[in-house]
């Protein structure tokens, strides 16, 4: 069974490997980044300060797409009750 936590890792991997190629996820649903941002708040702020260390360290920008996915993977972690 995958748990949050896997899918979590899976995503932080393939987010490692898009840094490195300097590779970003196209912007695709407008309209639901924003309700992800407006509905999961704290979890889209977490994901600012990885954003922001992100740029800080690698000199990489995340699109709101890839912000949306680290929101509702953060989100599954902090409702997850394992």
């Amino acid at each position: 069974m995958i748990v949050p936590y896997d899918r979590f890792v899976t995503h932080i991997k393939f987010l490692g490997q898009r840094i490195i190629k300097k590779q970003c996820i196209a912007d695709d649903d407008e309209q639901f980044q924003m309700m992800v941002k407006q509905r999961y708040f704290k979890d889209y702020r977490c994901a600012e300060l990885i954003s922001e260390y992100i740029k800080k360290k690698f000199e990489h920008t995340i699109s709101e797409e890839e912000m949306m996915y680290l929101t509702v993977h953060l989100r599954r972690i902090t409702r997850c009750n394992l």
